[in-house]
């Protein structure tokens, strides 16, 4: 029963942030091979999880067609769906949730005022 943070931000952010990683490079929009592996948010490219290729609407023969953009957006998308379906499990009928969700916004005050008070 390990306690957790949860810290999210506008998921604009985050993609902007993955897309200006040093590994990123554009060819005609599409994802580049040799540059996909050292961007966060392609990590799961060579062996997508089913969510996000369901988020995207497409099969495993599909992704070559998907450009940096969507393929990020589907990995936030996919990483926040995960997370706050374990915070709202875990909160069901506990007497003191485990889970914490602190928007990225509100550091580093939420880090004394709630994060290190979650902890004990």
């Amino acid at each position: 029963e390990t306690p957790f943070v949860f810290l999210y931000r506008d998921p604009i952010e985050i993609v902007a942030s993955f897309l200006a990683h040093d590994g990123a490079r554009k060819v005609t929009g599409r994802i580049d091979q040799s540059s996909a592996s050292r961007m966060p948010c392609m990590r799961t490219y060579s062996r997508p999880p089913p969510e996000i290729l369901d988020i995207l609407g497409i099969n495993e023969q599909q992704k070559r067609l998907q450009t940096y953009e969507s393929w990020c957006a589907a990995h936030t998308a996919m990483l926040s769906s995960v997370a706050l379906t374990i915070v709202r499990e875990q909160a069901g009928g506990a007497s003191a949730p485990r889970g914490l969700v602190v928007n990225y916004m509100s550091l580093p005050d939420a880090y004394f005022s709630r994060i290190l008070p979650h902890f004990g």
